[in-house]
């Protein structure tokens, strides 16, 4: 299914449900948006909303897909933004200002040969702003790379409480070296080899308040 374009749209009281990919052609503003079976692209605009999702992303020949990606894009979500059955990454932040209030991912088992991460920031700037004031992450039985997997050039990239359960993965979080002011607290973490690998220079994540399952 060919991906269809979405927006400039200011209604906040629209409720949207779109089959297939979608890309967006401006600012969209609706109470909620949820796409179904193909990807969900900003492309460089600002999405609000009070809830939304994505849900068993996969490209036009039904290959598997990421479920949202930020290109550097905005997202404000009151309420929850679920993304759920994708096998590759679910989230990709590449974000400026952004603010979501509850990420729920329910990934599905890797496709073949997939570097598979929850929420993914490999790319940004010092002004860089993203706050996760909630999460809710369950992997499948097969376990993936990472729960959270943030590695850019990026600051502020911040998770402020919720579970991150990844029991036969490597890593619950991983923060690269050069983030900062990044990662995660007061999270409840499992994960097989690393609930939390912290590279960066000021370990923000390593305050005492998350729980290592």
């Amino acid at each position: 299914m060919a991906k269809q374009t979405l927006g400039p749209l200011d209604d906040p009281a629209e409720n949207v449900m779109l089959e297939g990919g979608v890309v967006l052609a401006g600012d969209v503003r609706v109470r909620s948006l949820y796409v179904i079976g193909g990807r969900l692209d900003l492309a460089g605009h600002t999405l609000e909303l009070e809830e939304g999702g994505v849900e068993g992303p996969v490209t036009g020949d039904g290959s598997p897909d990421d479920a949202l990606h930020g290109d550097h894009g905005t997202i404000r979500c009151t309420r929850s933004l679920e993304l759920v059955g994708f096998r590759k990454d679910g989230l990709k932040l590449g974000l400026c200002d952004s603010l979501i209030s509850l990420l729920y991912l329910r990934p599905l088992k890797a496709a073949e040969g997939v570097h598979q991460d929850g929420a993914q920031v490999n790319e940004g700037n010092t002004d860089s702003r993203v706050s996760i004031v909630t999460i809710d992450f369950l992997a499948p039985a097969e376990g993936m790379n990472s729960g959270l997997f943030f590695n850019g050039s990026a600051s502020d990239v911040q998770v402020w409480g919720g579970t991150i359960i990844n029991p036969a993965g490597a890593h619950g979080v991983f923060c690269g070296e050069r983030m900062t002011r990044s990662g995660v607290r007061n999270c409840r973490i499992k994960a097989n080899l690393h609930p939390i690998r912290d590279n960066s220079a000021d370990g923000w994540s390593m305050d005492g308040s998350n729980v290592i399952l």
